[in-house]
């Protein structure tokens, strides 16, 4: 039972005395307040005592959670208990990053290191030379995996770690081709950039493969596994799976499903790996002197829609953004640039009116 000691030189503060029969020590806290207030303090510490004597841990880290102790129980019970209460049970790719994570974190810090003790910053003078959003990914892993041993019945831990946070990182300014960027591509002569490559070689792949990123806006793995059964060319549509397992719905142009009819005889729609959708990629930078990405492509799809009158909500949904914010902070030049000519057509017809 916990009980009082008198402060031997100032009569407003109080030492309460407890066991913490989990480390078999005898504790002390101090307390500035009035007998009756310290009192008070004393029969809470009597029940947390109790309460620490009976196994359960109120309100505080459990001193035995160390990073082992967390591997062993979250792939064991936590991420069975988690698929429980999902629809569906989380994908391989996601466990990945959950044991690659804790991985990296007991690299850190060791696999007896208190889940208490783990900190951002640590984790990242530890790993200095890796890119904050590649931090950001271990960092939320982990704390899925925290919260995941909080809400359990286990309680194996009752608190997140003060010190564990995310990164904020400023995103570079949105880049995407403009008009005569994707002009200068298209009348590219791959012919001549590939007349050294073997007879077999197929040169329209090039383009082809260009083409089909720009004009769909999908995401690089969104078009490669991509399958015959989900290409619809009675409505020029094609459904995609895209983050999260997200599947959606994607209109494409009349050029896209002539890309796909050509292709028919193949496994699949685009029989590509990605190393190779890369490469073909890479042939244009180097022929055009244009540096772009798949991801680019996709935002310049995005831009020309936005461009040729689609609402932002229709680009939000055709490139399947969580978030329509998202797409807003994407576009926002765009946008802006399009409020400005709204402003003059306002002016015109009202001058016209006017008139």
């Amino acid at each position: 039972m916990a009980y009082i000691e008198p402060h031997p030189k100032d009569k407003k503060k109080h030492r309460i005395r407890w066991t913490d029969h989990q480390n078999g020590v005898r504790a002390c806290e101090t307390f500035i307040g009035t007998k009756k207030e310290a009192e008070k303090e004393c029969q809470y510490w009597t029940r947390k005592e109790q309460e620490i004597k009976n196994g359960f841990l109120p309100g505080r880290v459990n001193m035995i959670a160390t990073l082992g102790v967390l591997e062993e129980w979250f792939f064991n019970i936590g991420l069975r208990w988690k698929n429980d209460h999902r629809e569906e049970p989380i994908d391989q790719k996601t466990v990945y990053i959950y044991e690659k994570s804790l991985k990296q974190f007991i690299d850190a810090f060791g696999r007896d290191c208190l889940v208490s003790a783990i900190s951002s910053s640590g984790y990242r003078e530890h790993f200095p030379h890796r890119k904050l959003n590649g931090l950001n990914v271990d960092i939320r892993a982990m704390i899925t995996m925290i919260n995941t041993a909080i809400k359990h019945k286990n309680k194996l831990i009752t608190e997140m770690p003060t010190e564990l946070f995310t990164y904020n990182i400023k995103h570079k300014t949105p880049f995407y081709l403009e008009f005569d960027d994707v002009n200068k591509i298209l009348s590219l002569d791959m012919d001549e950039h590939y007349k050294d490559k073997p007879w077999d070689f197929d040169k329209k792949e090039t383009m082809n493969i260009f083409m089909l990123y720009l004009f769909t806006g999908c995401r690089l793995n969104e078009l490669l596994s991509l399958t015959w059964d989900n290409v619809n060319f009675e409505e020029n549509s094609i459904v995609v799976t895209g983050k999260r397992k997200k599947v959606r719905k994607v209109f494409v142009t009349n050029t896209t499903m002539e890309i796909l009819e050509s292709l028919k005889d193949r496994k699949r729609p685009m029989p590509y790996s990605s190393h190779k959708v890369k490469t073909r990629l890479d042939d244009i930078n180097e022929f055009s002197g244009i540096k772009f990405t798949t991801h680019n492509l996709r935002s310049t799809c995005g831009s020309f829609m936005l461009s040729a009158g689609c609402s932002i909500e229709e680009v939000s949904e055709h490139l399947g953004h969580e978030d329509i914010q998202t797409t807003r902070k994407w576009y926002a030049r765009i946008i802006e640039d399009k409020r400005k000519d709204a402003t003059k057509k306002m002016e015109k017809l009202t001058l016209g009116l006017s008139l």
